[in-house]
């Protein structure tokens, strides 16, 4: 049996007479419902801004020789980079870093409520592994330098990158040079 052309006309003039009739007068004399209103809906809590350095401890970081940039959430990123800080293949603080890690300690120690991380960074020349290693190395002995000076040790932790986090070609050697840094990033305490 084939219900094809006859259905569809059907349920097409269905269609057509259920949209040309108004409504009837029963339904136009009873008031529409009034709508309810949607229960109010709560904001989220406001998310708290992230404290932020003072400008006296920026200044003072910014006088430090190191190169300031801004960071997340109210942080500051200075860079060493790695001829200063290191002779090729050290760890051992080098000398002319010495007057720059003393300032940053200096400004830290005036104005306490901070927590440092201490990223050591390579190139990609030579092993991963040992890349590796040495980075941890370096920023553990920045650590080491600036617990020296003063500062809380519990409050200051050591991240080694290796050559995973380049800020420059590899290819060429002042790429290389650039990759070769010590990056500490201060961030305001939670209390």
């Amino acid at each position: 049996m084939k219900f094809g052309t006859p259905v569809i006309c059907l349920l097409a003039a269905l269609l057509a007479a259920c949209a040309s009739t108004g409504p009837t007068p029963q339904a136009a004399a009873e008031p529409a419902p009034a709508a309810q209103a949607a229960p109010p809906v709560e904001a989220p809590p406001p998310v708290p801004a992230a404290p932020e350095l003072s400008g006296d401890v920026r200044a003072l970081l910014a006088e430090s020789g190191a190169q300031l940039a801004d960071g997340p959430e109210g942080s500051v990123r200075l860079t060493l980079p790695g001829s200063i800080a290191f002779a090729s293949g050290s760890r051992k603080v080098s000398e002319p870093a010495q007057p720059i890690l003393d300032r940053i300690a200096e400004a830290l120690l005036e104005h306490p409520g901070w927590r440092v991380v201490i990223e050591g960074h390579t190139d990609s020349v030579g092993r991963e592994l040992f890349n590796q290693e040495l980075s941890l190395k370096r920023a553990a002995s920045v650590l080491d330098y600036l617990a020296g000076r003063g500062l809380a040790a519990d409050k200051m932790q050591a991240d080694g990158r290796g050559e995973h986090a380049p800020i420059a070609d590899n290819a060429t050697a002042k790429g290389r040079a650039a990759n070769r840094r010590i990056e500490i990033i201060v961030t305001p305490a939670e209390d």
